[in-house]
């Protein structure tokens, strides 16, 4: 199925028109490391419809987000951003919603 970004950047009521992505970031499983990862994404003006955490044993976590995004570009920046992080190994997007 072929799909692509809207080309208006607001709704008919001028709202912003959003998209729901789904990514999974890998990190360090360590104090203070969501709330990092949340502020990155809040620095973006970026809703976060969902979230899940899981803590590995080896001292490694797994966050899945399901959040809003305007266009590719809002999606790029967010995830270099959420890269520079310290204790962020990966983070991937996922097709499934």
């Amino acid at each position: 199925i072929s799909v692509e970004w809207a080309r208006t950047g607001e709704d008919s009521d001028g709202t912003r028109q959003t998209y729901p992505v789904r990514f999974t970031v890998h990190c360090d499983d360590r104090a203070g490391m969501l709330k990092e990862i949340t502020a990155i994404i809040s620095d973006e003006n970026t809703n976060i419809r969902t979230m899940e955490t899981h803590s590995g044993e080896n001292g490694d976590a797994t966050i899945e987000f399901v959040i809003d995004a305007e266009d590719v570009r809002h999606l790029t920046r967010l995830v270099q951003a959420l890269r520079r992080l310290p204790g962020v190994r990966d983070v991937q997007r996922s097709q499934k919603l």
